[in-house]
């Protein structure tokens, strides 16, 4: 029972002839008495002696163990950023050296994207996070700066991929044809001028 329903009880049971001061010295007697009681009991102590000692004391322990929990994820975080800031490094010169390999760098994308489904995430950055992979930030930050940039990424790998696999179509191709023109050139030759004639 809290001390404000034991203090309108006894304030009911009271009786009513009596002067307004001598309820009010009795009222306080007996709220004074009951947190003596309560202290005595050693329940909740509220309000402590010094409220503003123990909030503080509170706030205190509070960041310190915030700290510390900060302080042995954080270890585990930069470890785990680490191992993912090679391969990502890797990544990005390979996007860069595109046009200087003719695309043939561009297939380390599909060796990553494989990987970081064989491996995960901790050792191989998803598509996105790759250009914010530095020593200093955590996984979850990376990942987060990442996702601003990753949908622009995967258009530009479809894309990248798309003229790849013209290129690559386009360079059988025409050796065949030329192959083709080669070995046969009267027939190769009528069938050009009806193509030309026939539309």
């Amino acid at each position: 029972m809290s001390i404000n329903d034991q203090l309108m009880r006894a304030s009911a049971t009271t009786p009513q002839n009596e002067q307004p001061d001598d309820q009010a010295d009795e009222s306080a007697e007996r709220s004074g008495s009951l947190r003596e009681q309560k202290r005595a009991e050693g329940g909740d102590n509220y309000p402590p002696e010094n409220y503003f000692a123990a909030r503080y004391g509170a706030k205190v322990k509070n960041r310190k163990e915030q700290a510390e929990k900060e302080k042995q994820g954080g270890r585990w975080q930069s470890f785990k950023k680490s191992m993912s800031s090679g391969p990502s490094k890797f990544l990005i010169s390979a996007y860069r050296n595109i046009p200087f390999t003719f695309g043939a760098s561009f297939f380390y994308v599909y060796a990553h994207l494989f990987l970081k489904n064989v491996f995960g995430d901790d050792k191989f950055a998803p598509l996105g996070s790759e250009w914010f992979d530095r020593p200093g930030i955590t996984k979850a930050m990376r990942d987060k700066y990442g996702a601003k940039v990753k949908t622009v990424e995967t258009m530009g790998v479809l894309l990248i991929s798309l003229i790849l696999f013209v290129a690559v179509l386009t360079s059988f191709i025409i050796p065949s044809l030329v192959v083709e023109v080669a070995a046969n050139p009267l027939r190769s030759g009528l069938q050009f001028l009806e193509s030309i004639f026939s539309s």
